[in-house]
């Protein structure tokens, strides 16, 4: 009985995340014929690079209090970390949005985009919105309210969906931009809403207990950080690298094969990775087998997934690209199936890898996303080099990241079991 109720409710809790995320990411599919015919791949480009920096930068000025609420063992503590979270993104993006208002031809040349504050100005907005999102998501998580973040996985995508859709008209180009911020704004309001951060005294507690709380958590900034940039952005920066080697139409054939091949890491893995996060973070606590147990079921169910997927994008890629989207995103259909050995195994490794953070493994996970970085620029440097096309470069790119996932799964299982083994000797 002790082991069927958590059993359940694991299961329970995916369903309804992955339910509200099938919602937002149908009305997305749905969109995607329109938008791919109303949009050009150049167009296309340039917004997977300001989609791609604001991510990167949210990743930075989040200071990994996303991954930091969900280890305190009291509520109050994580609610502090993730006022203090808000705080500094606050804070932070403030400084980052003035200096692209400053300086728009250097953030322009930087990024590869036109140096015009209208293409510039949502990459620190909606990277302050992505951030908050993210420690909001967490903080949700924490206090498992799965509907209320169910609701927001269906709304926020189609928002944004439909904001790019009723916005390529009046804002060509800029419309699927503004209607990425729109959706990061509606998703983020949902959350706030009900987060009650900002309870009368908030700001005092914090005050008074933050040298407490960085003694205790230094570790999120110090290691987690870096850890959680280096990852992001080498999964983020494959736009940026192919606009300035190839060219910007390359770069939107490959977003749009990135978005497509990321659905069933969005529609499944983050469900279950936000659940795992939040039931192994309690039984460590708890019940340390329970979380090997978990560890071990999830680890069954999202390798088949990934085979699944994997085979379904390398033998229908092409297909169903030309045929849904239209001819002029064939190309995209041939990355998505360079991308296809990747996204098997990013299915298998990324809803587990929160496994190291709540071990306290930040070094170890620095180290693995250093050389996830260090990978995704050679491939594309090195092909551009020898004289090869995108396209190879996209190949080289996948085959090199299904290994680092490989060896992501590998360690959390490995530091999961080591872990366990020591609560289990300290207890004989």
């Amino acid at each position: 009985m002790s082991t069927e109720r958590p059993r359940r409710r694991f299961g329970r809790a995916v369903a309804i995340l992955s339910g509200g995320t099938a919602v937002g990411q149908g009305v997305g599919l749905l969109a995607a014929p329109v938008i791919s015919r109303v949009y050009e791949p150049q167009e296309f480009g340039r917004y997977s690079v300001v989609a791609a920096a604001a991510t990167m930068l949210a990743s930075v000025i989040t200071l990994r209090m996303d991954a930091a609420v969900a280890v305190p063992k009291e509520d109050e503590d994580a609610d502090l970390l993730a006022l203090a979270g808000v705080l500094a993104v606050t804070g932070s993006g403030l400084i980052v949005l003035a200096f692209v208002l400053l300086w728009p031809a250097g953030v322009g040349r930087l990024l590869q985009l036109p140096a015009q504050v209208a293409w510039l100005w949502p990459v620190p907005v909606a990277g302050v919105l992505t951030a908050m999102f993210l420690i909001l998501t967490q903080l949700a998580i924490r206090r498992q309210e799965y509907g209320r973040i169910g609701l927001r996985n269906a709304i926020q995508p189609s928002v944004t969906a439909v904001s790019q859709v009723g916005l390529s008209w009046p804002m060509p180009g800029l419309g699927l931009v503004v209607g990425f911020v729109l959706g990061r704004l509606v998703g983020v309001g949902s959350l706030l809403r009900h987060a009650t951060l900002f309870r009368k005294g908030a700001i005092r507690r914090l005050r008074a207990r933050s040298r407490t709380l960085l003694r205790s958590y230094w570790q999120f900034p110090a290691f987690g950080m870096p850890a959680k940039a280096l990852n992001t952005v080498g999964l983020q920066i494959p736009p940026l690298l192919i606009t300035a080697y190839f060219s910007t139409g390359d770069a939107g054939q490959y977003g749009m094969a990135f978005l497509v091949t990321s659905l069933p890491v969005t529609l499944l893995g983050a469900a279950i990775g936000q659940v795992f996060l939040s039931e192994f973070s309690a039984d460590l606590h708890n019940d340390p087998r329970r979380a090997r147990t978990l560890f071990d079921k999830a680890s069954v169910r999202l390798g088949g997934l990934g085979l699944v997927t994997g085979l379904g994008i390398l033998l229908f890629g092409p297909m169903i690209f030309g045929t849904v989207l239209g001819e002029q995103w064939h190309e995209a259909g041939k990355m998505a199936q360079a991308l296809g050995v990747a996204s098997g195994f990013r299915l298998l490794a990324t809803p587990l890898a929160p496994a190291l953070w709540v071990l306290r493994r930040q070094g170890l996970q620095l180290v693995l996303d250093a050389a996830r970085l260090a990978l995704t620029v050679a491939a594309f440097v090195a092909a551009w080099r020898l004289h090869y096309g995108a396209l190879t470069a996209v190949w080289v790119y996948s085959l090199a990241m299904a290994v680092v996932y490989g060896v992501t799964w590998a360690l959390s299982r490995w530091s999961t079991r080591s872990a366990i083994h020591q609560v289990e000797d300290d207890i004989r």
